[in-house]
């Protein structure tokens, strides 16, 4: 089942200069569930719709495919084994999943 994002279409079509839509390949998506077949179906399905988004000026942003929590922090933590990154509000919070 597909992720109902009507109300973010609606708000892209009000207000379509707060938002910068970068589209992420169908290929790219693809490969990305065949190395990560955890990740959530609605991230996946964020990014067929809409791939990575900044929405405000960089208030918040969704990134166009995960990235390991060792890729931005200095960490060899066994309890972050495995969560991706997969957005942040460009002040310090992320979006994550496992």
């Amino acid at each position: 089942m597909t992720t109902e994002f009507s109300y973010l279409h609606e708000k892209i079509k009000e207000y379509p200069e707060r938002f910068i839509i970068s589209p992420t390949s169908i290929v790219a998506i693809e490969e990305f569930e065949k190395i990560h077949p955890d990740v959530p179906n609605d991230y996946t399905d964020f990014l067929r719709q809409f791939g990575a988004m900044t929405i405000c000026e960089g208030a918040f942003c969704v990134y166009g495919g995960a990235i390991g929590v060792q890729e931005i922090f200095d960490v060899d933590d066994q309890e972050l084994e495995g969560i991706l990154l997969i957005g942040d509000n460009c002040a310090g919070d992320f979006l994550a999943a496992r």
